[in-house]
């Protein structure tokens, strides 16, 4: 058991982030991409987009978002900061608000410190997929589940960032 644990929280701490750094930065590059190219076929029409484009408001939004992804690591700081006045705090804060105790504590502190983990990793993705949300909300997409995807973009970033700062979100609602 103690080797599903050790292995989880490697997983977690060292092959993730890397991971998901790239998979924000190759997905920002992309969508730069098509907004760029967007943006040649509107001007080679005069102005006007194909019967498939979004228009310049869907571009401009493709290239925000674009940008937002290319320092995915900075703008969900700035959001973490904006939605607590603090900058993110270590998850490992929460553990402080969990008290444990009985035989074998440091097993079970361990299994937390991974499980809080890997909030964290949870937080990044559902911020991640928030802002592709966004980018498909701006360029017409529909959701199939029937809700309006900007919203369940913006839901998906602050619950993100609030998972992504855990250890601040435990000492705001349990004690500080």
């Amino acid at each position: 058991m103690n080797s599903i644990v050790s292995a989880m929280q490697t997983l977690a701490a060292n092959v993730v982030p890397p991971v998901l750094t790239a998979a924000s930065v190759l997905a920002g590059m992309v969508l730069i991409m098509k907004a760029l190219l967007a943006m040649t076929r509107a001007a080679d029409n005069g102005g006007r987009g194909g019967p498939n484009d979004s228009g310049w408001g869907g571009i401009g939004a493709s290239l925000l978002i674009g940008a937002l992804l290319l320092q995915f690591s900075a703008t969900m700081n700035d959001i973490v900061s904006l939605l607590f006045s603090a900058p993110p705090q270590n998850y490992r804060n929460a553990l402080a608000y969990m008290p444990i105790s009985g035989g074998g504590s440091n097993y079970w502190k361990t299994v937390l410190d991974v499980c809080l983990m890997w909030v964290v990793v949870l937080g990044w993705v559902a911020a991640f997929r928030g802002l592709l949300k966004w980018n498909a909300a701006a360029n017409g997409a529909q959701s199939s589940s029937g809700g309006d995807l900007f919203w369940q973009g913006l839901w998906h970033i602050v619950g993100g960032a609030m998972a992504i700062n855990i250890g601040g979100l435990a000492g705001s609602l349990l004690g500080n």
